[in-house]
C-alpha cells in the first residue's frame, strides 16, 4: 500500500500569525522579544526580534511596538559615544519609551552656598549649561512611565540637585503618575581616594583592591517636598529658608573609606545629605526659580 501523501501547505509560520487577533499577538511579541536585562538607548533594535517576524513587513512593526512599550531601555550619560538624544532608523524613538534607565555622574556647581537671589540670577545662565540641557532632554519623552537614575557621586560635599532638581519636578508636572527611583554610589570618589598614591600604595590599597558598594536606592531625597518637610525646616532650620546651603555635611572620603561595601550601604544616604528634608525643599524653590523664565516668556508669547 503507498504511503498516504498529505497535502503541502504554502503558508509561512508568519502567515499563521498574522491570522491571529492582534490581542494574541501583542501576546506572542511580549515572549518573542523577550530581553535579558535593558536595550542600549542607541542600540538597534533588530536583533532583539525573531527572524520570524523580522522578516515581515506587517509583524515586525508591531513586534517591535510591543518591544519599545516593554521593555527597559538605558541610556549613559557617561559614556560619550552614546549620550547624544539622536534618534535613528534602527534605535529606539523616545518618543515611544516608557521605562528608561539613566547612568550619570554628578555636576558640581560653579559657585558655593549663596542664598536665593545669587541663584535666579545664577539659574539663567545655568539653564544653558550641558549638564541642564541633558537633563531636560528627558522632558522630550512623552511616554515615559518609570524612570530609575543612576547616579555617582563625584564630590565630597552634600548631592547636588542644581542641574537635575528641577526637571525632576517638570516632570512630575507633565506626568503626575510617573515613577522615579535614584540610585547613589560613592565608588567614583572612593576608589579615587583609595588608589591615591599618597597613601604610598600599600599591598591592600592598589589598583584593582578597592571593594565597590554598588548603587543604594535614596529615591526619598528627590520626592515631592511635603509640608511636613516645609515645618521641619521652620521648626529647627529656619536660618536656612532663605539660602542655598546644607548645614555640616560629613566627609564621603573620611567616614566611608575604611568600611565594608555593605556597611557603605547603609550608612551612604547619611552621608549623601545631612538634612533632607531641606534638601526636598530646596529643589521644590528652585523649581519656582526655574519656572519664572518659561512663564515670562509665554506671557510675552501671548501679548
Amino acid at each position: 500500500m503507498p504511503a498516504p501523501s498529505w497535502p503541502v501547505s504554502t503558508l509561512r509560520p508568519a502567515d499563521l500569525l498574522s491570522r491571529l487577533p492582534r490581542e494574541l499577538r501583542d501576546k506572542i511579541y511580549t515572549d518573542a522579544v523577550d530581553v535579558h536585562g535593558s536595550i542600549g538607548f542607541t542600540e538597534d533594535l533588530l536583533p532583539h526580534v525573531p527572524p520570524i517576524l523580522r522578516e515581515d513587513t506587517n509583524l515586525l512593526p508591531e513586534a517591535l511596538e510591543i518591544l519599545v512599550r516593554t521593555k527597559v531601555f538605558n541610556w549613559n550619560w557617561n559614556n560619550p559615544q552614546v549620550a547624544a538624544l539622536e534618534s535613528t532608523s534602527v534605535c529606539v524613538n523616545p518618543c515611544d519609551i516608557r521605562q528608561l534607565d539613566i547612568t550619570c555622574s554628578e555636576h558640581l556647581p560653579s559657585f558655593e552656598d549663596s542664598n536665593f537671589e545669587v541663584l535666579n540670577q545664577h539659574e539663567k545662565t545655568y539653564r544653558r549649561t550641558d549638564s541642564r540641557v541633558r537633563w531636560e532632554q528627558l522632558l522630550d519623552f512623552p511616554r515615559l512611565q518609570k524612570l530609575a537614575i543612576y547616579m555617582q557621586k563625584t564630590g565630597d560635599c552634600s548631592l547636588n540637585t542644581l542641574d537635575f532638581g528641577p526637571i525632576m519636578y517638570a516632570l512630575r508636572a507633565r506626568k503626575p503618575d510617573i515613577n522615579i527611583t535614584f540610585y547613589l554610589s560613592f565608588d567614583t570618589i572612593l576608589k579615587e581616594y583609595w588608589e591615591d598614591p599618597m597613601w604610598g600604595n600599600p599591598a591592600d590599597a592598589g589598583p584593582g583592591s578597592y571593594k565597590p558598594m554598588g548603587y543604594v536606592e535614596m529615591s526619598d531625597l528627590v520626592a515631592p517636598a511635603t509640608q511636613k518637610d516645609l515645618d521641619y525646616v521652620q521648626e529647627y532650620l529656619p536660618r536656612h529658608l532663605n539660602i542655598w546651603r546644607m548645614p555640616g555635611h560629613r566627609s564621603i572620603k573620611q567616614g566611608l573609606l575604611d568600611e565594608t561595601p555593605a556597611d557603605r550601604r547603609a550608612l551612604a544616604e547619611h552621608y549623601a545629605v545631612q538634612e533632607p528634608a531641606l534638601l526636598r525643599y530646596q529643589m521644590r524653590e528652585h523649581f519656582e526659580l526655574y519656572q519664572k523664565p518659561r512663564e515670562s516668556t509665554a506671557e510675552e508669547t501671548s501679548t
